[in-house]
Parts: C-alpha cells; sequence; structure tokens
C-alpha cells in the first residue's frame, strides 16, 4: 500500500492552503444577512420560529408559571411568536444593527459555524447562511431580555416593599439575583447556541482540506497551478504534450538538455484515447509523488496500466508566478491541433517571421523554392513543396530535435524515488568551480614541493 507524502515542506501545496484558509475565514467572518423582505416576515424568519417555537413556549411556561395565569402566559407566547411587526425583516434589520456590537464570541463563533458549515438545526442546505443563525442569537437575545425585565422589575418591587430591613432585603435580593442566574443558565440549555472551539477548529481544517482537494488534481499538484488539469482528449500524446506547453510558458521539455538548478521534473504519460492521463512530480528530494484520485498526495509507485504512452519528461521553473488559472482558460483546439509540417504551412501562409511546435520556438528563411528551418541558430531541416503537399527533410538526429519529448536516458526508479536523478541534472557551477581551484592549489603545490 502506498504510503502518504508529508507535505509540510511543499511550498506550493502550503501556499494553496494558505489562500484557501483565508478565503474561507474571510467568508465565514463577513455577516451579510439578507433582510430583504421589508416589511414582510422572511420564510427564513417563519422557519426559525416554526422551529423554535416549543422552546420559547417551554421557557415562558418555565419563568411566568408562578407570576400569572397559564392563559394570561398563553397570550404573551402567542403575542411573542405571532407580532409580525416585530418579525418584519425591517425590524429585525433595525434589531440586528443595535444589537451586532453586543454579539459574544460563541455567538460569532455559532454564526460563522452556521456559514462554515451550511447546516442549521441538523439540516444541511447550501442556503443556509448567516441570517439563520443572527436570527437564532436575536431571538435569544430576546428571551434573555425578557428574563432581564422580569427581574428588574421584581427588584424595584423589593425597594418600594415597606418596613424591609436591610438583612431581609440582601437575602431577598440574593434569591432574587439567583433566581435570574438559573433561568438564564435554564435557557442556555434549552437554547443553546455554542461551538467548541475543538468542533470549530476541526471542522474549519476539514473544510480547508476539502477545498484544497476541490482545487487540486494530479495536473495542478505536480505543474504548481490553481485549476484542474483535465485530459485534453487527444490520442495522440504529441497534441497534449503541445497543448501544455503551449498553455504553460514555465513548462519544458528537457528533451536531450540538462536540469536546471532552478527547476524540477515532472513526469507525464496518457492513454491512447486521450481521455486519461498523470502527472507524477519529483520532489526535492527526488522522491516521485503523485495526487491520486482520492485527492491524497502520495508517493508514486507504478502506473496505471491503461497508461501506455512513453514518458514525457517536463521540466518546471520553480516559484513561478502563474496563479490565477481556471480550467476554462486552458486552450484546448482538438480540431485545430497543428503537426510540424501545419505548423511551417501556417506560418508561410501568414508570412510569420517564426512558428511554434511543441513549445519551441522555430525560425525560417525561404531561398528560390527551399526553405531552411533552424532552432537554436542551428540549421535542422529543409522544407519545399511538392505539388501542394509540405515535404520536410532532415538528418534523423536533428528529428530528435524536433520530436523528443523524453531524455536517452532510462528512469531509474527504485522504491518511489529517482536514482539517477544526476543523468538529468545540469552540473553545479560552483562545484566546478570549487573543483578547478583544489586542481590548481594542489598543482600548486605539487610544483612548489
Amino acid at each position: 500500500m502506498k504510503d502518504t507524502y508529508e507535505l509540510k515542506n511543499d511550498a506550493f501545496f502550503n501556499q494553496i492552503e494558505a489562500r484557501v484558509r483565508r478565503k474561507i475565514e474571510t467568508n465565514v467572518s463577513n455577516f451579510n444577512p439578507p433582510f430583504n423582505y421589508k416589511d414582510e416576515v422572511s420564510p427564513a424568519t417563519k422557519e426559525v420560529l416554526k422551529e423554535s417555537f416549543s422552546i420559547i413556549e417551554n421557557f415562558f411556561y418555565q419563568l411566568y408559571e408562578d407570576r400569572m395565569p397559564s392563559e394570561k402566559i398563553e397570550e404573551k407566547i402567542q403575542r411573542y411568536t405571532e407580532n409580525n411587526s416585530f418579525y418584519s425583516d425591517n425590524a429585525l434589520k433595525k434589531l440586528y444593527e443595535i444589537r451586532k456590537d453586543k454579539f459574544s464570541d460563541d455567538d460569532i463563533k455559532y454564526i460563522k459555524f452556521t456559514k462554515l458549515t451550511h447546516t442549521w438545526n441538523g439540516k444541511f442546505d447550501y442556503s443556509y447562511g448567516d441570517k439563520y443563525a443572527i436570527l437564532d442569537v436575536l431571538f435569544k437575545g430576546s428571551l434573555v431580555s425578557e428574563v432581564e425585565l422580569v427581574y428588574k422589575n421584581d427588584l424595584l418591587n423589593l425597594k418600594q416593599t415597606p418596613k424591609l430591613d436591610k438583612v431581609d432585603y440582601n437575602k431577598r435580593k440574593a434569591e432574587i439575583d439567583q433566581e435570574k442566574k438559573y433561568y438564564l443558565e435554564y435557557l442556555d440549555k434549552i437554547f443553546p447556541l455554542k461551538v467548541s472551539d475543538s468542533q470549530y477548529n476541526r471542522t474549519l481544517e476539514q473544510q480547508i482540506d476539502a477545498e484544497v482537494n476541490n482545487t487540486l488534481n494530479d495536473g495542478s499538484f505536480a505543474l504548481e497551478i490553481d485549476t484542474l488539469l483535465l485530459p485534453f482528449g487527444y490520442s495522440d500524446i504529441n497534441k497534449s504534450v503541445s497543448c501544455i506547453l503551449n498553455n504553460f510558458p514555465f513548462v519544458r521539455l528537457l528533451g536531450n538538455t540538462r536540469l536546471k538548478s532552478n527547476e524540477y521534473l515532472v513526469l507525464y504519460k496518457t492513454d491512447g484515447s486521450g481521455n486519461k492521463h498523470h502527472f507524477v512530480k519529483v520532489d526535492q528530494d527526488n522522491n516521485l509523488v503523485e495526487k491520486n484520485n482520492e485527492n491524497v498526495v502520495q508517493y508514486f509507485e507504478k502506473w496505471d496500466d491503461r497508461l501506455d504512452s512513453q514518458t514525457v519528461v517536463f521540466a518546471v521553473k520553480k516559484k513561478h508566478k502563474n496563479f490565477g488559472y481556471h480550467f476554462m482558460d486552458i486552450k484546448v483546439y482538438p480540431d485545430n491541433d497543428l503537426n510540424f509540417q501545419e505548423s511551417l504551412a501556417q506560418a508561410l501562409k501568414y508570412k510569420q517571421e517564426f512558428f511554434m511546435y511543441r513549445g519551441r520556438s522555430f525560425n525560417y528563411s525561404q531561398n528560390d523554392d527551399i526553405i531552411k528551418i533552424e532552432y537554436n541558430g542551428n540549421h535542422i531541416a529543409n522544407a519545399y513543396y511538392e505539388d501542394d503537399d509540405l515535404v520536410i527533410e532532415s538528418k534523423p538526429s536533428n528529428e530528435k530535435i524536433i520530436n523528443s519529448l523524453s531524455p536517452k536516458e532510462n528512469l531509474v526508479i527504485e522504491d518511489g524515488k529517482l536514482m539517477n536523478i544526476e543523468d538529468y541534472r545540469e552540473a553545479d557551477v560552483s562545484d566546478e568551480l570549487k573543483e578547478e581551484k583544489y586542481s590548481n592549489e594542489t598543482t600548486m603545490a605539487s610544483a612548489n614541493a
């Protein structure tokens, strides 16, 4: 079984995770409840009132059972729950503006949690947002105000009680304060709007992981781009490679060149139908790692048997700045993708000075009927028209320059590592200078001896 890859030191993955974290935390922290029903009671308010009715009824009976007859309590409950002028969106918006700066840390965390999870009262739906949680907080706040009012009146009556000495007054006041505390604690039990720090943080991390996984797949992880890189639909791997190179200027074919110090390797394979492809990244420790279909980054073990193309080796610039992609930005034109001859023919037709093929720039010049093609200043091929067909002639060695997809050396992979990385890597100039300096110093020492 493949092992999960430790991502703590993956700068790109950490950058994506940090961006997703900022996005989610900003979203859940910005409250913007839609109080847009003006003088009407909104469906959300009706739903919250309906779900809260038994709590409100239970609490009013507890609070007023020794203060008024049951029919009076029922009338009070009815007025409280069916007061359309109080529960209109305009009225609730005013109440929200008055109270929002006094929301407790628990209130704010509860609202954020509702936005984070899209759940309310055990229901899951993307329509549940901050309005549902804010209505809960406002309604509970109204019940708290009811308690405050009841015991404020009790204290006023106590002060007006005749012939009450200081000891009895303090005793009765303490009893009133205790009763008030009891009802506030009781309200917390029957109307709990609290989320623990551990529950909130655990859920936040789960949401971040889910969005990161939805943002990245094997291609975006390997090439370090922030969009899904889907199969291009080409049955010819050459066209898929051209699509990658022409869309992402920081990616090049390694070909028979060497890996530079500011680049890393990515391996690529496709199937014959063009409907499946896969990217594997070589990390700084030469481990081969991949992001699989289950959205787990893990050590690479082997290619899917359906990926039967040759292995293409890309060199990708480290820390490139190409963020902000969307999968719709990837230019794929299955009916218009050109081969080498067609690319040259199009350049001739439109009198272009150069043409692109597989992400490389080729120059050409024309003398009579012969077209001279150059790459990096080297003459690599001639072309001419035979009737209406454009014919390309080149030496086999130059054809490799045109068509090369991967290095000559075989990839030596053992235990999830690329063992022959030095066959691909450009020599370290600093090491060469050190070696040359050491050699000179050794020669001078021998001469002096």
